[in-house]
């Protein structure tokens, strides 16, 4: 073969870089160009004075073209290799290699049974630099690597397809990825993968803000990794700097200014700076020549699909331990990785998986229905109730100005808005004016920071109002709201009290005492006092614990367990007897509606509707409405 001709697929900003360095480079001819934009192919395909090929499926019957070069979005790498190679052409593969893991063995077990070469672009480990870093490390006269860590903090406004995780992959697809290819490089393959991501507060995208994960290697190293977008300190080309410990020194690769320093324990040190720009050009070249040595000379490869493929098995095992909260082992399952690392959704019943229901809130609370089917909720990570249509439009009701936490809705149509940060509860109008409805108890004192509310069976406002409590600081209270509009402690001396609910016959009230992992019962009088002291009912060991509760019609108590992902099921007679899995970490509340569950969750941003085919209680509103 005297040169490869490669078609390009995906003539955007990138496709047409990496086009025209294939043009430049002596093993290549480009045969052609295809985008579903015919304007961006033909005027790449003029510059390159080459044609343009109307469908990817003319270049895969074009016997004139040895090779793909995808550079088209994450979703489509999968299936347009697959086709690619199944067509006898190789493939050139832009990072990351594709969406998921079992998405990459489909694409090397195309490659193998074609018997054509699949190569992706991890260029970052052949940057001048970061080849400085390999040499060192893998000479050996500083020892074994012991840790490393990489921290991508930065900013950059992603936009189109890399928003979307279904299209692009997620935050470590967009950036992230060649850090794991490169600390694979220098530290061997990955055993096991833990990680964590905060509470989503941009809804621009919709996966992660954040990932901080930490990856134990076979060889016995450790490396931490974390990646979000959203720090204005440094840009992108600034971030995702190195740290390296070995047994006898370190390396640090400071991308500010694009050096490497070596230092041993000995006191001995190196440090050289590199051009980056010439760098970037020179993996590039490294890369694209690399595989077509491969092509034509069957000479060892830089890169291969395998590398691609452990990349992506990282990150996909990091996306599902921040979603689980548990250590994912390595390798993962050829198909199905996440149904397997995840486990059933339910111990008990077979379910479909939670569908989304509504997005873009912030640590979404207290959810209400009003009368005409909109769903009210509370964003506590935020200052604004948020109003949800029944076919899952969100829209900004009104903003508290504080830290709202519990909505319900009154048989009038009006709201009553519980606000942590503001110490008081308001009544919202339907037009979403705002006025004070109670903000201090009998004796004068300020309410504590009122958390859930809820109204009773009798109408009457009840609230848990924790304050600054917390383990060990026991000063949180439950109240209710009497008639003259001031508060009455019912019960005092809790921790952080949080979520409450009545007993279906309406008698007895039950309180969760989240930092002791409890749930409390007392039985109230008639008046709707508390007729005996709160008492543990059920109990969740462990430092996250229950946060809201909601009763089902069958006097079973849904729990969402915030930190752990699930939703507890509590049998009458206190029997934890389900635990059904959530898409996130932080469920905060719940409730019924046609014999759905509809969960707040934080970590998505969400309202993930649970087809339980369980009826709730009806509120006391709605007792109203419908005439009941």
């Amino acid at each position: 073969m005297e040169r490869v001709a490669i078609a390009v697929v995906g003539c955007g900003n990138f496709g047409s870089h990496m086009a025209r360095l294939v043009h430049e480079l002596e093993p290549y001819r480009v045969a052609g160009c295809h985008d579903p934009d015919e304007a961006a192919a033909g005027g790449l395909a003029s510059d390159l004075e080459t044609s343009v090929y109307g469908s990817f499926s003319d270049i895969l019957a074009d016997p004139s073209a040895d090779a793909v070069l995808l550079t088209s979005p994450n979703h489509l790498h999968c299936s347009q290799a697959v086709a690619a190679a199944r067509a006898g052409k190789h493939i050139f593969c832009e990072k990351p290699m594709a969406l998921d893991v079992q998405e990459c063995h489909e694409m090397m077990e195309a490659v193998t049974a074609a018997g054509v070469k699949l190569m992706v672009g991890h260029k970052r480990r052949l940057r001048p630099q970061y080849a400085k870093m390999s040499r060192v490390v893998r000479s050996g006269r500083l020892g074994r690597v012991m840790a490393v860590n990489i921290n991508g903090f930065y900013h950059r406004d992603w936009w189109s397809w890399w928003l979307r995780r279904d299209r692009g992959g997620g935050l470590l697809h967009a950036s992230g990825v060649h850090d794991i290819d490169f600390l694979r490089h220098i530290c061997g393959e990955a055993g096991n993968v833990f990680a964590r991501s905060p509470v989503k507060t941009d809804h621009r995208s919709d996966f992660e803000d954040q990932i901080s994960m930490l990856i134990h290697f076979e060889s016995g190293a450790v490396a931490t990794l974390q990646v979000s977008p959203f720090s204005p300190i440094r840009t992108f080309r600034q971030a995702f700097g190195v740290h390296i410990v070995l047994e006898q020194g370190g390396i640090l690769y400071d991308p500010g200014d694009c050096s490497v320093t070596i230092r041993s324990r000995d006191g001995g040190e190196e440090r050289r700076r590199f051009d980056n720009e010439a760098g970037f050009r020179s993996a590039y070249v490294q890369e694209l020549t690399s595989f077509a040595d491969w092509i034509r000379k069957d000479r060892e490869p830089v890169l291969t699909g395998w590398d691609g493929l452990r990349c992506v098995e990282i990150m996909e095992a990091a996306y599902l331990s921040a979603r689980t909260g548990r250590q994912v082992e390595l390798p993962l399952p050829r198909r199905n990785a996440p149904a397997v690392i995840r486990g059933s959704l339910s111990r008990t019943r077979d379910l479909e998986e939670p569908a989304l229901f509504a997005r873009g809130l912030s640590m979404p609370e207290g959810p209400a229905f009003d009368a005409g089917g909109n769903l009210f909720v509370a964003n506590c990570r935020a200052d604004h109730v948020s109003r949800i249509s029944p076919d899952g439009r969100v829209s900004r009701f009104l903003a508290t100005g504080g830290k709202p936490q519990g909505v319900v809705v009154n048989p009038d149509g009006s709201l009553l808005v519980s606000d942590h940060k503001l110490r008081k509860i308001l009544r919202a109008g339907p037009d979403g004016s705002l006025e004070d409805f109670c903000t201090r108890y009998g004796d004068g004192r300020r309410l504590r920071g009122p958390n859930e509310i809820l109204l009773g069976p009798g109408g009457q406002v009840y609230f848990t109002d924790p304050g600054t409590a917390w383990r060990g600081r026991p000063t949180g209270a439950v109240a209710r709201v009497t008639e003259q509009g001031v508060a009455e402690v019912l019960a005092d001396g809790l921790e952080f009290t949080n979520g409450l609910d009545f007993h279906p016959g309406g008698k007895a009230i039950y309180i969760v005492e989240t930092t002791s992992g409890k749930i409390l019962r007392a039985p109230l009088d008639k008046a709707g006092a508390l007729a005996g002291p709160l008492e543990e009912f059920v109990r969740f060991p462990g430092r996250v614990g229950p946060d809201g509760i909601r009763f089902a019609a069958d006097g079973h108590l849904y729990v969402t367990l915030f930190g752990r992902g699930q939703i507890a099921v509590v049998s009458p007679d206190a029997e934890v007897i389900d635990r059904i899995r959530l898409p996130g970490l932080y469920p905060t509340n719940a409730i019924f509606r046609d014999g759905n569950l509809l969960v707040c969750e934080g970590a998505t941003g969400g309202i993930w509707s649970l087809a339980l085919g369980v009826e709730g209680l009806p509120s006391y509103s709605e007792r109203i409405w419908n005439g009941t």
